[in-house]
């Protein structure tokens, strides 16, 4: 949510913003932003924009990422009433991303441009009864090609992709029981629309042409007491998908294409999905240091249309970042996730620890799977979208501890493991799953001064896909160095260097640089001193 400034809280004009600007050293970068707005006790008209910008990120010593630059601006104006219980508020949103850098797919953004609608309109009736609507209108424009940004032999790539969106939002919350309930409809339709080309000389493909994708759904939510110490949360949503796709052009001088395209324009490609979410939660104090949260939940998700709609294996195509070119099936299921989730919070004056423990089956779930064909018997080499088993079981902890009255510490750590139940080969880990991770940082704070140290590590991840051959890596740990001072009230001075040691190090969730495997994974950015100065007013 961007910030959009604040009504009066009397009959007086006020004025309130942000301005902010800052560089970092490890792509030349800098950025600047500035929000203002003016406002009484009923009327508020607020303007923003920022421009961020950076050349090539390093990653240790003279050695550079390619394809890592960006060009970013971003504009926005609105109007807010409100008076009596009611506000209103209608705003608008441009999005203007220029020559910018994606080095693990096969093409860069030469731009991504367009605008968004929105307005909200609230109304509390008083005595726990509250209308909320929303309505946004999206249009955006986005270029790639291989040749604007990057260095080739033989350019020969581009792709030209539309989107246009609307949606709607309604809910109604009223007093029930000893709680809140909540009962609302959700709108919302998309249409999307590509045309790449793959050599010169060839034509374009009207890859993706008038695909539609629609969702509507109902829901309800209650949230109340049912005994002393007790609280319970309960949800239910219905949801309806669904999506078509329109006829699509081959390019006629590749062989494969022209005979899959033949047979995606003869599918029926109307796909709909009829989808339940149920959710239980039941918080109970069992101290005035010890909280217990249990969740069970039950949550669909339908697949996107590129999962479905995917028709050809042209590596224009193979936007996931991964070094594979992936292709749809127009015969997915909708994934159905059944969660357990347990949760503890114990606290006192001076520590915290928070532990949370999870277990996920999820039945048709969506993973790419070896493919040798495509849909018109073709000899294919990469994944296909197909529904498979999966489970997912881990644990998310927070701890802390308060030192002195100016020292604390605090910690986190993240471990997931995610398996394919009845695997046919035997290969039962699931692609891409982040490794064990966590952070600890080191806080000192004293009459507007900041002060942290912060490591962050990740383990080796050597629990990977055998079917499509990830790729291991390598752990890592990162030392961070942050400090912060406010002179005035309002005006906050920030500074530090990230990885300070300047290692080389690879993201394991991370894309191949230039989409190849061969040529291992995009690097992440190397030491970076960095510097901030905001004004909030």
């Amino acid at each position: 949510e961007s910030k959009k400034g604040r009504f009066s809280e009397d009959d007086s004009i006020i004025t309130s913003g942000t301005a902010s600007m800052g560089y970092g050293s490890v792509d030349d970068g800098h950025f600047g932003a500035l929000l203002g707005s003016v406002a009484n006790q009923n009327h508020k008209l607020y303007l923003s924009g920022s421009k961020e910008q950076g050349r090539d990120y390093k990653i240790k010593d003279n050695e550079k990422q390619d394809n890592t630059r960006y060009d970013r601006e971003a504009f926005t104006a609105g109007y807010g009433y409100q008076r009596e219980g009611h506000e209103f508020g209608i705003n608008y949103s441009n999005n203007n991303t220029g020559h910018t850098g994606t080095p693990a797919l096969p093409m860069d953004i030469v731009y991504v441009k367009g605008g968004l609608y929105d307005a909200n309109y609230s109304w509390d009736l008083g005595d726990g009864y509250k209308l909320k609507t929303n309505v946004f209108y999206q249009k955006m424009r986005h270029w790639m090609d291989n040749y604007t940004i990057r260095n080739v032999a033989m350019p020969d790539m581009y792709n030209r992709t539309e989107v246009e969106a609307g949606g709607i939002d309604l809910a109604v919350d009223m007093p029930l029981f000893d709680g809140t309930l909540t009962v609302g409809v959700n709108g919302y339709q998309s249409n999307h629309d590509a045309n790449s080309a793959m050599a010169s000389g060839m034509g374009a493909e009207k890859f993706f042409n008038g695909v539609e994708r629609d969702r509507y759904s109902i829901f309800t939510e209650w949230t109340g007491s049912i005994a002393e110490d007790t609280e319970l949360e309960l949800g239910a949503r219905y949801i309806h998908t669904w999506s078509d796709a329109g006829r699509v052009s081959p390019n006629m001088g590749n062989a494969t294409h022209v005979a899959d395209a033949a047979v995606f324009n003869a599918a029926d490609r109307s796909r709909n999905f009829n989808e339940v979410d149920l959710a239980a939660v039941l918080r109970y104090a069992v101290s005035s240091s010890l909280d217990v949260e249990v969740g069970l939940g039950r949550k669909n998700r339908a697949p996107t249309y590129q999962e479905l709609y995917l028709w050809s294996s042209s590596r224009a195509v193979g936007g996931f970042a991964d070094g594979n070119v992936y292709i749809g099936d127009l015969d997915l299921d909708h994934e159905t996730a059944y969660q357990f989730d347990l949760g503890f919070d114990w606290h006192n004056e001076n520590a915290y620890v928070a532990p949370r423990f999870f277990y996920h089956y999820v039945d048709d779930y969506i993973q790419g799977v070896a493919a040798t064909t495509t849909a018109s018997g073709a000899a294919f080499t990469g994944l296909k979208w197909s529904n498979i088993q999966a489970q997912f079981y881990g644990v998310d902890l927070e701890a802390g501890y308060t030192l002195t009255d100016n020292w604390r510490v605090d910690a986190g750590l993240n471990y997931v493991r995610g398996e394919r139940v009845n695997s046919p080969t035997g290969d039962t880990d699931l692609y891409r799953i982040a490794p064990l991770n966590g952070r600890t940082q080191l806080t000192y704070e004293q009459s507007g001064w900041m002060g942290a140290v912060e490591g962050v590590f990740y383990a080796d991840q050597g629990d990977v896909a055998g079917y499509n051959q990830e790729q291991k890596t390598k752990g890592y740990m990162v030392l961070n160095l942050r400090g912060k001072y406010e002179p005035y009230h309002g005006v906050i001075i920030g500074t530090g260097i990230e990885n300070v040691v300047g290692s080389k190090r690879f993201d394991h969730l991370g894309g191949y640089t230039n989409h190849s495997r061969a040529n291992g994974r995009v690097a992440m950015p190397g030491r970076n001193i960095y510097a901030t100065l905001s004004y909030n007013w």
